[in-house]
């Protein structure tokens, strides 16, 4: 017959090994999850981007705004429609990168997927883009602000 005490710490020791095994499940779990948050972070973004280009594509006018180089003597000849859907176009892609950065922060994009989503193109040196951007500016995050203007020579 076994001692109490013997009895005790065996009873610990499995209590122990229970409790180790539980957080090595909880451990891979978390992992598991975050790959597949990632996946789908990944899978999101690129439907937006996919979006943002059908529409720009399938709509001839803003396909015609989103081709030319956005330079001020360009905005200037556009009607006051065409003006305000350059300028909402340009927007929402400011708000885009934001999201995608922000995706990017959180640890769910590496920084290699930020590239692909317009991060360093020639869209962002256009005149009338470096203008929208200074009024968009202060209404961004400023963590965002710093990493797009580092990569693009503000």
């Amino acid at each position: 017959m076994m001692k109490p005490t013997t009895v005790r710490s065996l009873s610990e020791v499995v209590g122990a090994l229970g409790v180790f095994a539980g957080l090595l499940f909880v451990g891979l779990e978390l992992r598991n999850n975050t790959a597949v948050a990632r996946a789908e972070t990944r899978r999101e973004v690129a439907a937006q981007n996919i979006e943002m280009m059908t529409r720009i594509t399938e709509d001839e006018n803003l396909m015609y705004l989103w081709s030319q180089p956005w330079t001020f003597e360009f905005a200037e000849g556009l009607s006051a429609v065409q003006h305000t859907r350059l300028q909402f176009t340009g927007i929402a892609f400011i708000l885009r990168l934001e999201s995608t950065y922000q995706q990017f922060e959180q640890g769910l994009l590496d920084e290699r997927g930020l590239i692909p989503y317009g991060f360093v193109q020639p869209r962002t040196r256009d005149p009338w883009f470096k203008e929208l951007w200074a009024g968009q500016r202060p209404a961004l995050d400023p963590d965002f602000v710093e990493y797009f203007e580092s990569r693009n020579d503000y």
